[in-house]
């Protein structure tokens, strides 16, 4: 069931600017209610299938192996170029 995005943003943690941003981009899935510029209504349902396949795959990137012939040396206090 849809409902407006302050109550959608109070349960899950996140502020409606976050929200109403990744609708508008098209990040989250929304319904807009009274026309182009009405209420925006979020299904919590959609919205968690959307967050946890978001967190799948920032953990894939995060795990993922780096190869050592890219990976460089960081010395603390200095200016290195990025390639």
């Amino acid at each position: 069931m849809y409902r407006p995005i302050k109550d959608i943003a109070r349960q899950i943690g996140l502020s409606v600017w976050a929200l109403r941003t990744g609708c508008l981009s098209g990040r989250y899935p929304f319904i807009r209610a009274g026309g182009s510029r009405g209420t925006i209504l979020i299904d919590p349902d959609e919205l968690s299938d959307v967050l946890k396949r978001e967190s799948q795959a920032n953990i894939m990137r995060i795990i993922e192996p780096v190869s050592t012939s890219e990976s460089t040396t960081c010395v603390p206090n200095t200016l290195q170029r990025i390639k």
